[in-house]
């Protein structure tokens, strides 16, 4: 389950970079959470949670996470990245932690990213 969990967080995070919003949802469970960033408020299923992605996605021109490391414990994991970006604002380089929660299957049940200042988050 371990090397599962780990290609699921990889590929989590290749789709952005791809710009591949399907093989991004089905890293997710039916009902998983998303909180990104952490206190905006959690949103709930595939519906929302690709909502998510289309409100970031049209954002960007060009978005890039970059896995540092990913911890496996048990069905729980966490990944350091940083995110590279540009968009009409220019170039921006994000660092952040995700911590996932995986079910049987190695599809997040949940996420909750932690990243940035205030500032970062406003500007993102």
């Amino acid at each position: 389950l371990r090397a599962a969990i780990e290609r699921t967080i990889r590929t989590y995070a290749a789709a952005w970079t791809a710009h591949d919003r399907e093989t991004w949802l089905n890293t997710f469970a039916e009902g998983a959470t998303q909180e990104d960033p952490v206190g905006s408020g959690i949103r709930v299923g595939r519906e929302e949670i690709g909502a998510f992605w289309d409100r970031a996605m049209g954002q960007y021109r060009s978005v890039e996470i970059v896995p540092r490391r990913i911890f496996v414990i048990g069905q729980e994991a966490a990944m350091t990245w940083t995110l590279n970006a540009i968009s009409a604002r220019g170039r921006r380089t994000i660092e952040g932690v995700d911590v996932f929660t995986l079910d049987e299957e190695a599809r997040i049940v949940s996420v909750r990213a932690y990243w940035g200042s205030p500032s970062d988050r406003d500007a993102a």
